[in-house]
């Protein structure tokens, strides 16, 4: 899985901002990296090689170097740190493809366009629905969908008419499993995630049992929380 977007950028309509690889993407992976180290590392010593194509693209990389020295804000971090690793790739790409046939070089590459497509041949993405700044919140339900217990949940729910509700098992007054009744009562059709803690087990099997549409555990890891949530919503 790959987050191509992060939280806060600017995304166009249409615009692919979530991946899904397939079942051998681990493995595929290690080997694209260790490819692009041999790439690298062969790069070093044909310097001279297409200086005009290849210069461009170092002058990006060391734009990109000179932001990531500047900032501390994590997201720009990530967002630099991922921008420099794109230009190395193609840099890496714009060497290969113009490399001598039978080459070090190009047999290099070749192997790489050859594990970048299997790798990619399983993938599903995730589009951004509208364009806007990018958020994995669910927008516009943490201040109507957060109540301080599951009664007002239960309350809210209608009013609010969500697409999806996120809710904790444990809530004062009117916890989780009863909250998740009582809402399936009103609309058989809510599609509900429950938020567990670790030992939940048997209060999980119930949510389900009682219509929950999932579950997600505490700590919260945002792959599970993602792929929970596109399970649901579709």
């Amino acid at each position: 899985m790959e987050q191509i977007k992060s939280e806060g950028e600017k995304v166009a309509k249409n615009e692919n901002i979530f991946r899904y690889y397939s079942k051998n993407e681990e493995n595929l992976k290690k080997q694209i990296a260790e490819l692009d180290v041999k790439i690298q590392e062969t790069m070093k010593k044909q310097t001279d090689l297409y200086p005009a194509d290849v210069k461009l693209v170092e002058n990006q990389i060391d734009e990109e170097i000179e932001k990531l020295n500047k900032t501390t804000d994590i997201s720009k971090l990530t967002e630099y740190e991922k921008k420099i690793n794109q230009l190395i790739t193609k840099k890496a790409k714009i060497v290969g493809e113009k490399s001598p046939s039978g080459s070090y070089l190009k047999q290099l590459n070749n192997q790489r366009v050859k594990l970048e497509k299997e790798l990619n041949e399983g993938t599903e993405t995730i589009k951004a629905p509208k364009s806007g700044i990018l958020s994995y919140k669910v927008d516009g339900l943490e201040e109507t969908l957060t109540p301080e217990n599951g009664q007002k949940a239960v309350e809210k729910y209608p009013e609010a008419k969500p697409d999806l509700v996120l809710m904790d098992i444990t809530m004062p007054e009117m916890d989780g499993i009863e909250a998740l009744k009582k809402i399936k009562a009103l609309d058989p059709g809510a599609k509900i995630i429950m938020c567990s803690a670790m030992g939940q087990q048997a209060m999980v099997i119930e949510a389900i049992q009682a219509g929950a549409k999932d579950f997600i555990v505490k700590p919260f890891q945002a792959e599970r929380v993602l792929e929970a949530v596109k399970k649901v919503v579709g």
